[in-house]
C-alpha cells in the first residue's frame, strides 16, 4: 500500500509526518506506521472545511487574474 511506502520513505529521511484525513469509510486506520501519524477529522467536518477552502481558492483566483492582466497589459505597452 502506498501509505506504508510513504511511511518508510519518511522514516528513512528521519522525518515525521501528520496526515489529516476525513472520516471516510475507505480510509483505514493503520497502527503499524512509524513516521506517519493519521489524524481523522470528526464526522461532517469536511463540509465545514471545504467552505473555508472556497474563500482561499477565490482569493487566489482573483490574485492570479490580476497578475496575469498586469503582465498582459505590460506586454501590450512595450509593443507600442
Amino acid at each position: 500500500e502506498w501509505l506504508q511506502e510513504f511511511d518508510f520513505s519518511m522514516m528513512s529521511k528521519q522525518r515525521k509526518v501528520l496526515l489529516i484525513v476525513d472520516n471516510c469509510s475507505v480510509h483505514t486506520r493503520m497502527n503499524n506506521l512509524k513516521a506517519t501519524k493519521l489524524l481523522f477529522l470528526p464526522p461532517n467536518a469536511t463540509l465545514t472545511l471545504q467552505s473555508c477552502d472556497q474563500g482561499i481558492i477565490q482569493n487566489l483566483k482573483v490574485l492570479y487574474t490580476s497578475i496575469m492582466l498586469s503582465k498582459y497589459v505590460g506586454h501590450m505597452d512595450t509593443d507600442l
